[in-house]
C-alpha cells in the first residue's frame, strides 16, 4: 500500500513538475497519494459485494470480444 502511495505521489507532481514549487509538489504528492489508498480500500470493499472476474465464457473468447466485440489477437495465437 505504501508503494501505491508513492508511486500516485510521483504520478501526480508529473504533469506540473516544472510549474511546481518544492511545497506545491509535496501538498499535491501526497494528495494524490492519500486518494489512492483510500481508493484502493473503497474498490477492495466493492469486490465483497459484485467481485471483479467475469465469468469464464467471457474469459475463453476474451475481453476484447465481449467489450468491443472483435477480437484484437488472430485465433491462431489463441491458447485453449
Amino acid at each position: 500500500m505504501a508503494l501505491n502511495g508513492i508511486l500516485a505521489g510521483l504520478v501526480g507532481i508529473t504533469a506540473g513538475a516544472d510549474q511546481m514549487s518544492i511545497l506545491g509538489a509535496v501538498i499535491a504528492g501526497g494528495v494524490a497519494g492519500t486518494i489512492v489508498v483510500f481508493a484502493i480500500i473503497m474498490f477492495d470493499r466493492i469486490k465483497l459485494v459484485m467481485g471483479v472476474r467475469v465469468d469464464e465464457q467471457e474469459e475463453i473468447e476474451g475481453l476484447d470480444v465481449a467489450e468491443h466485440g472483435v477480437p484484437a489477437y488472430g485465433v491462431e495465437h489463441a491458447e485453449f
